[in-house]
């Protein structure tokens, strides 16, 4: 027992020094920039093309919603960060929610990643901004080095009106060998086909693939 806290407490504390290294980039949202769309996408552009992706948190503001104006791609090596701050009672303390433009562009991917992904205390919700459903999903790929697992770390996390993802998948889709997955607080709600015949998954490979591991 002893051990298992010992562990346990090198684990909160390496956790701990390592977001304490990382610089928190505030990104506006549409509310606050009085509707700018893709807040978000050039907040992650910007740090990718100065070299900061992987050291960088971004702080989304309580009760805002950011409009993805494309798919936010993360590339090998790389990994994306993104928190806000733990809601209370208070409405103004919402999590901040993540949208779709309505605009008709390629909306497979809200995030596709061969990377890492780290989501505290946000609010994904598969529709866009004027409140129709998007088939899309958080896709999971398989990273360069065999061995290198694909990390998923989701606290506090809310997937919301997810219908069948965009590859016949889950709210968070696997096309990975060796996908390791932590969810914390999380809660996956309103997943439903547009026709009601299915429910949307939760957590899942694409339909009919094989090979894949989480």
């Amino acid at each position: 027992m002893r051990r298992l806290i010992l562990t346990l407490a090198v684990m909160v504390a390496v956790s701990g020094s390592l977001l304490a290294q990382k610089d928190t980039v505030t990104v506006a949202g549409f509310y606050e920039t009085g509707g700018t769309y893709g807040t978000l996408n050039d907040a992650v552009n910007a740090a990718r093309t100065g070299g900061t992706l992987n050291t960088t948190v971004f702080k989304l503001n309580s009760y805002e919603i950011y409009v993805l104006s494309s798919s936010i791609f993360i590339d090998h090596g790389e990994s994306l960060d993104i928190w806000a701050p733990k809601p209370t009672t208070e409405q103004e303390s919402a999590p901040p929610q993540i949208v779709w433009t309505e605009e008709e562009i390629d909306r497979d991917y809200i995030i596709q990643t061969y990377g890492d992904v780290r989501m505290q205390n946000i609010w994904v919700r598969y529709a866009d901004i004027l409140g129709n459903k998007v088939a899309s999903s958080i896709t999971f790929e398989n990273q360069e080095e065999a061995e290198d697992p694909e990390v998923g770390y989701f606290d506090g996390v809310l997937f919301d009106y997810a219908q069948i993802g965009s590859e016949a998948g889950g709210s968070v889709t696997v096309k990975a060998d060796h996908f390791e997955g932590t969810f914390m607080n999380t809660h996956f709600r309103n997943n439903a086909d547009n026709h009601f015949r299915y429910y949307g998954r939760a957590i899942s490979f694409p339909f009919q693939s094989t090979g894949w591991h989480y």
